[in-house]
């Protein structure tokens, strides 16, 4: 979490968005230092030298003052080229990138609030929130926000999980912060495009509500035309993604790790299924039999007992053997997504 707090979250793919046309005006406003920050981070947020922000405060020392302390620093409200927003709806995936997704740097702007910027990229407030690890979902005038805007073009999944391809796929893209993407070596990280925002919507809501949470992660989705993939019986169209659990000593993994009941956190891992279980397009959850009671238990106190959440679980949630270190997702075909059956809102 520490590269997440320190604002190093990079999309290799931002660098195509690195000549935003823009205008600048400089003005001042005050921040509050807080727990955390260092005058780098704080230099670097407001597109600052330590020069800069040391000579505006009047501090002869290279030393960040107590927090609580309230530092002047000069912002730069930027606005970004609609004209430049507008080329980007027409972006396809390109094999030379290391992921077929597309995001901005965005710069807040006078009378923005997080809800009104959630909007305006079709994302939602909590990606955000988890993101750029805001606290209360506040945001600052010239703050530097990274953006993860919704798809623009769109994946097909062929055939069946266990019979199926994969066109026009996406990658899952790196999130530092957020997840760790296991087994990298064996470019399994493909899938249908609404799969992918899916996963990682509902992993981003734990971190929005345990922002010290250890990472999620991530293990295979398929390959980037689907096809068989080893120790797989499915997994071939797009629709399946392997999600590790969490647990109560709150460890950074790097691989799937066995649960048992004493140690799964079944808070945050009834959390993330029920965020997967918001999409409204979960086929099934493979969940070891050891494990499910446990964590229904924690679905139904987090949602008080809400008949969608507790209806979700028995219609989807199935035992198949060797889940005991994660779980296996299966979404239905977003191709369907106008013929499935309708569900009450949470």
């Amino acid at each position: 979490m520490v590269f997440f707090r320190k604002h190093q979250i990079f999309f290799l793919i931002i660098s195509l968005f690195a000549s935003v046309y823009c205008s600048q005006s400089d003005s001042t406003q005050t921040y509050v230092i807080r727990d955390g920050d260092t005058l780098e981070a704080i230099a670097n947020e407001f597109q600052m030298s330590i020069e800069e922000l040391l000579s505006i405060n009047n501090l002869k020392e290279r030393k960040l003052p107590p927090i609580g302390t309230e530092l002047k620093i000069k912002i730069r409200e930027i606005k970004i080229s609609e004209e430049k927003l507008s080329k980007t709806e027409n972006l396809t995936p390109s094999n030379e990138l290391w992921f077929p997704w597309y995001g901005y740097v965005y710069y807040v702007q006078l009378n923005d609030n997080i809800e009104k910027i959630s909007k305006r990229f079709g994302t939602h407030v909590e990606l955000i929130s988890a993101m750029n690890n805001l606290r209360n979902n506040k945001i600052y005038l010239g703050q530097r926000l990274y953006m993860v805007p919704g798809f623009r073009f769109f994946s097909y999944s062929n055939g069946t999980p266990t019979n199926g391809s994969l066109s026009n796929a996406a990658a899952l893209p790196p999130m530092p912060g957020v997840y760790y993407r296991k087994n990298l070596e064996r470019r399994a990280y493909y899938a249908n495009h609404k799969v992918v925002q899916w996963v990682i919507d509902a992993i981003a809501k734990v971190a929005y509500y345990f922002p010290d949470t250890s990472l999620a992660v991530v293990g295979d989705l398929s390959f980037e035309h689907g096809g068989t993939i080893a120790r797989h019986a499915s997994h071939r169209n797009g629709l399946d993604v392997d999600i590790g659990y969490y647990f109560l000593d709150n460890a950074e993994l790097k691989t799937f790790k066995v649960a048992d009941t004493g140690s799964i956190d079944s808070s945050r891992t009834a959390l993330l299924i029920m965020g997967l279980f918001d999409s409204r397009m979960i086929d099934k959850i493979f969940i070891d039999k050891g494990l499910q009671d446990i964590i229904r238990f924690s679905i139904n106190q987090i949602s008080k007992g809400h008949p969608f959440y507790m209806s979700e679980w028995n219609k989807r949630v199935r035992h198949w053997p060797n889940h005991k270190d994660h779980m296996h997702v299966r979404f239905k075909n977003p191709a369907t997504l106008f013929e499935t059956e309708e569900l009450d809102a949470p």
